[in-house]
């Protein structure tokens, strides 16, 4: 996947939303995400209990940006600079044709249209930025929220699988997809 740069890291802008790059400065912020049991409990990843584990985070997400493994912006507002949230490209396939979108917002955010802003806005820099062909999202059925948003942007359920997450718990997931194709 030698194609795929992040350099200069493109900066995104919506009506409300600021997208830039996830640095240290966004720990507590990631913390907040990450720590907070009813935004997690759809991802199997285990609970944050330290701030130092935000940072470790942004550390691993710092490095595979480097290497053109992953990208991820923080999401903030605008006219405060107030971090709400985070989303990102990851598992980006080795030819660089498809990658997975992954998203999440503080609760306090959720029911406002920010991510629907946010994601029409990575879509787009998916599709024209980095030339993909085809959006992947891998996720817990029972997150209707995220199906809802998922679907209202054009993205199709393609299958339906159980696993058993890092916590031990055996789920129902769904991949839902986008191509370039679907939005033209």
């Amino acid at each position: 996947m030698d194609d795929v740069w992040f350099w200069p890291f493109p900066e995104l802008k919506t009506n409300r939303l600021t997208l830039k790059k996830l640095v240290q400065s966004d720990s507590d912020g990631i913390f907040a995400l990450r720590s907070n049991c009813d935004i997690i409990k759809y991802t199997g990843i285990k609970q944050y209990t330290t701030i130092n584990e935000a940072k470790g985070y942004i550390q691993k997400i710092e490095h595979d940006l480097e290497c053109g493994q992953c990208i991820m912006w923080s999401i903030s507002i605008t006219s405060t600079e107030e971090f709400i949230g985070s989303i990102c490209f990851w598992n980006i396939s080795e030819d660089g044709t498809c990658a997975e979108i992954g998203y999440d917002l503080l609760p306090l955010f959720h029911g406002k249209g920010f991510m629907q802003e946010t994601v029409q806005s990575v879509i787009k820099y998916g599709f024209g930025g980095m030339k993909l062909g085809k959006i992947i999202a891998d996720l817990h059925t029972e997150n209707i929220r995220s199906v809802k948003l998922l679907e209202k942007n054009g993205f199709q359920r393609s299958k339906t699988y159980t696993i058993s997450n890092e916590n031990g718990e055996n789920v129902e997931m769904a991949i839902y997809f986008l191509e370039r194709t679907d939005i033209v």
